[in-house]
């Protein structure tokens, strides 16, 4: 209805109304509240139009429920039981809602565990730091630590089972005092493995040997690389065939020294036997010619130009001038050995004799001393 309106006839109109009927009703616009205002208030088919864009308008449903329809999306604000607005929080492209966790008595929680919980990469390096971990008691619903020993070892109790066993050992080290048992499948079931009281493992036969000659494999004779060669008799072997190296015993036929024949292996020399090499030095040097002239009366002379140990000396020759000559003694170094003691009527004739000898010095050179009315002739390999 206009305001500050006077002396103006207002005509009526009629209307049918489902609850009025037919009569006669007045119209009448709704402006904006503004003094002589034209602004005037939209009526539709489907009645009054509401904007609440300037402002806040509130909404109840006494009682009931209301419905909305609107396809968009509606901006709604949360609050918690006394009224006050939840907040939220830029995280990314998305807004969080703001939380406080807070413990049984109502006090925020504002630590969880320092720095752990953190993760690693296997085949990197071990963190310094991390999260405790471990495992529940024989209850079932408490956690209790693991333990481990100072290298770092996780300690193991075996519940049942493995009683005072489940020890390892090095190979070449001693045998252990205690340790695991061990067995054997039968069917489905373990059973034990036997031993003797040597510690030898028994073994049955699951089929038995028949009797007379058999071969059980074969065996090869070897030192991890190279196996002896076995061939038949009718075939000769060759230089490239690995051989087995052996000794003969003491205790066979043929020990090293001498024996009887019969306690001899027979040895067939070869019809074209080539000389055989032989290394006796007394053999070698035998029937050697050098010599050397010892006069009567003389003291250690030494044969050779300077002598040595080693010189070998066939034999001496005595040239008697005397029948009642002095004696002829021979010199090893400094060993003294008597070859012809001489003396008074010692001889019969003056005719000169060969004593041999066939030694090799051991100490030093040889030497000869001769005694009054003979003289000496020393035969040999001297230096």
């Amino acid at each position: 209805m206009s305001d500050n309106i006077s002396g103006t006839t207002i005509a009526a109109d009629e209307v049918v109304d489902p609850t009025l009927g037919t009569a006669k009703v007045q119209y009448v616009k709704l402006m904006d509240g503004a003094l002589d205002g034209t602004t005037k208030a939209g009526v539709g088919a489907n009645g009054l139009k509401v904007d609440a864009s300037g402002a806040a308008v509130p909404v109840t449903d006494n009682g009931g429920s209301l419905t909305v329809d609107n396809a968009g999306t509606f901006a709604v604000r949360l609050t918690d039981g006394a009224g006050n607005a939840l907040t939220s929080a830029a995280r990314g492209a998305e807004r969080a809602l703001s939380v406080q966790v807070v413990d049984g008595s109502g006090a925020q929680v504002t630590s969880f565990g320092g720095g752990g919980s953190t993760t690693s990469n296997f085949s990197s390096a071990f963190p310094a730091s991390g999260t405790a971990v471990g495992a529940k008691d024989s209850t079932g619903a408490n956690m209790v630590p693991l333990n481990l020993d100072a290298s770092g070892n996780l300690k193991v109790n075996v519940a049942a089972g493995g009683a005072s066993g489940g020890t390892s050992s090095s190979f070449a080290a001693a045998f252990p005092g205690s340790g695991t048992a061990i067995g054997a499948k039968n069917g489905s079931n373990m059973v034990s493995v036997a031993a003797d009281a040597s510690g030898n493992l028994q073994v049955n036969l699951q089929t038995a040997i028949p009797g007379g000659t058999n071969v059980i494999g074969s065996v090869k004779t070897t030192d991890g690389t190279n196996t002896a060669a076995v061939k038949a008799a009718s075939t000769a072997p060759l230089a490239a065939d690995p051989a087995l190296v052996v000794a003969i015993s003491p205790n066979s036929i043929n020990p090293n020294g001498q024996k009887t024949m019969s306690s001899s292996a027979p040895i067939v020399i070869a019809s074209d036997q080539s000389a055989v090499p032989v290394s006796n030095a007394v053999l070698t040097k035998f029937g050697a010619g050098e010599y050397e002239t010892v006069a009567a009366s003389q003291t250690a002379q030494a044969l050779g130009a300077t002598g040595a140990i080693g010189g070998y000396i066939s034999g001496i020759l005595v040239v008697p001038a005397s029948t009642s000559p002095g004696s002829v003694t021979l010199l090893d170094g400094s060993t003294s050995i008597t070859v012809f003691a001489g003396g008074a009527s010692s001889l019969s004739n003056l005719v000169p004799f060969f004593i041999p000898l066939g030694m090799i010095s051991v100490s030093g050179a040889w030497k000869i001393t001769t005694g009054a009315g003979v003289s000496c002739i020393g035969i040999g390999d001297f230096t």
